[in-house]
C-alpha cells in the first residue's frame, strides 16, 4: 500500500507539472503573473543556503488565494506578527492580492521571511522543507492535495481561517487520504454555527473552534484609527459641513457599478438625498453613472466640487476615493453595490456604523457576515427597482441594536491566536 501511494503522489505530480503548468495555467494566469511566480519560487529556494534554524521562533505561514482571503487573514497576521519571537511567510494566488501584499510586506518589516507567490500545485514539499514553518494557515476553502500530503509528511499542522464546508475540501480530503493514508493536523476556524456543523461531519477527527469572521476587527481597527484625525476623516467632516442643508434622510449607495443603477426609477421617496459612491473613479466610469443618475431625474452635484449647492440638489456624486468608511458614520442608510454584477462588496463597514443596509444578490452566498446580517434583519437583497423602492418605504433603523452586534461579532482574532498558541507549543 506504502509502495502504491508513492506511485499515485509521484503521478499526481507529473501531472501537474507536465500538464497543468505548462497547458492550462497559461489561460488561467497572465504571463506576467507566471513570470513573477518563477521568479517569487526561484527566491524561495535561493533561501535554502541561508535557512536558519527556527529554533524558538514562531514561523508561521500563510497563505491567501486572492485579496478577499488576504484580508481575512491580515488582522491574524499583523497580530500575530508583533509578537518578539514571531516570524512570518505570506504567499498568494491571484494577481488581485498583490497590491494588498505589498502594502502588508511594507507595515511587517523584518518580521517577514518570505512574501510572493506561492509555488504550483505539486511543488508545495520542496517549499516547505526550506522553509520550515511551524504552522501553514489558509482562509475559507482553498485547499491543495499535495500540499496537505507534504503538510502531513512533515508533520505540519494547518489551520484554515473562515472555514465553509466547500467542496475544495472534499476533493483534498479524497485526494489526500489516497496519496497519503491520512490528513494533516487540521484546525478550522468558523464563523457560523452551520459551518462547524457541516465540516464537523467531513473532518470528525479535526478541530472545530467557532470563532467569527476577523475581518470585522480589521474593519473596527480602521474605523478607530480614522476617528483619531486622519485625512479621510478630515475630508468626509468637510463634505458633511458643506451639504449640512441639505435634507434628510441620507443614504448612500456604495461601490456601485452601473449594473446596480438599474434600481433607482426616480428619486427616492421624494426627500432626502442620495450620496454616490462609484466603485471606480476614472471619469468614463464616473460619466455613465451620472448619466444614469440624470436620467433617474437627480439634482447632481460632484464632491470634486468643492462647493455643494445646496439649492435644488438632492444628490451628492462623490468622485474621490480613500473614506468611503468614514463617509457612512454620516449615513443613515447604505445600499452596497456589486451584487447585481460581480459580486456584492463589503456590508462590514455599513453593519458597523449600524445602518440599515440593501444589497443585491450576486455573491451574497460567499461571505459569512451577509448571513449573519440577513438573519438580525439589518441586510436585505433586493432584485429589482421594485424590491429596492418596497426596502425604502418599510426599513426600520434599530441602530443601537445592530451596534450591539456589530461589537459582539469582532474579537475573531484573538480567538484565533489563543487556539493557535495550542498547536504551536
Amino acid at each position: 500500500m506504502r509502495f502504491l501511494r508513492k506511485v499515485i503522489i509521484a503521478l499526481y505530480r507529473s501531472l501537474q507539472r507536465l500538464v497543468v503548468e505548462p497547458l492550462i495555467l497559461p489561460f488561467v494566469f497572465s504571463s506576467q503573473r507566471k513570470m513573477a511566480g518563477r521568479q517569487d519560487c526561484r527566491a524561495v529556494f535561493s533561501l535554502e543556503r541561508k535557512s536558519i534554524d527556527v529554533g524558538s521562533l514562531d514561523r508561521v505561514w500563510f497563505h491567501a488565494a486572492s485579496v478577499g482571503e488576504l484580508e481575512s487573514l491580515t488582522p491574524v497576521i499583523e497580530s500575530f506578527s508583533r509578537r518578539d519571537n514571531a516570524e512570518v511567510i505570506v504567499t498568494i494566488l491571484s494577481e488581485s492580492a498583490r497590491g494588498a501584499l505589498d502594502k502588508l510586506r511594507a507595515s511587517l518589516g523584518g518580521k517577514i521571511v518570505f512574501s510572493g507567490y506561492a509555488p504550483w500545485e505539486g511543488r508545495w514539499g520542496e517549499a516547505l522543507r526550506v522553509l520550515q514553518p511551524r504552522l501553514l494557515i489558509t482562509a475559507k476553502y482553498e485547499a491543495w492535495p499535495e500540499l496537505w500530503v507534504r503538510l502531513s509528511q512533515q508533520a505540519i499542522p494547518l489551520a484554515i481561517v473562515g472555514a465553509r464546508p466547500r467542496r475544495s475540501l472534499k476533493v483534498a480530503r479524497l485526494l489526500c487520504m489516497w496519496m497519503s493514508g491520512k490528513l494533516p493536523e487540521i484546525v478550522f476556524f468558523t464563523a457560523l454555527a452551520g459551518e462547524s456543523n457541516g465540516l464537523r461531519a467531513l473532518f470528525p477527527k479535526s478541530r472545530i473552534e467557532q470563532v467569527g469572521e476577523p475581518r470585522w476587527d480589521r474593519v473596527r481597527a480602521r474605523l478607530e484609527s480614522a476617528a483619531l484625525g486622519s485625512a479621510a476623516n478630515r475630508r468626509v467632516s468637510a463634505l458633511a459641513e458643506q451639504a449640512a442643508l441639505m435634507a434628510r434622510p441620507w443614504g448612500i449607495l456604495a461601490q456601485v457599478w452601473p449594473q446596480d443603477m438599474g434600481l433607482l426609477v426616480g428619486p427616492h421617496q421624494g426627500s432626502g438625498t442620495l450620496w454616490v459612491v462609484p466603485h471606480k473613479i476614472d471619469e468614463a466610469h464616473v460619466r455613465v453613472i451620472e448619466e444614469r443618475l440624470r436620467q433617474a431625474k437627480y439634482e447632481v452635484v460632484r464632491s470634486s466640487s468643492r462647493v455643494l449647492t445646496v439649492e435644488r440638489t438632492n444628490c451628492v456624486l462623490v468622485d474621490e476615493m480613500g473614506f468611503l468608511a468614514e463617509l457612512y458614520s454620516h449615513m443613515d442608510w447604505a445600499y452596497v453595490g456589486g451584487g447585481f454584477g460581480a459580486g456584492v462588496h463589503s456590508t462590514i463597514e455599513p453593519a458597523l456604523r449600524g445602518l440599515a443596509i440593501a444589497a443585491g444578490p450576486a455573491g451574497a452566498d460567499r461571505f459569512s457576515e451577509v448571513e449573519e446580517l440577513l438573519a438580525s434583519g439589518q441586510l436585505t437583497l433586493v432584485h429589482s427597482s421594485q424590491d429596492f423602492a418596497r426596502w425604502l418605504e418599510i426599513k426600520v433603523g434599530q441602530k443601537e441594536k445592530w451596534l450591539a452586534q456589530a461589537s459582539a461579532r469582532c474579537g475573531a482574532t484573538n480567538k484565533i491566536l489563543s487556539v493557535l498558541d495550542s498547536v504551536i507549543h
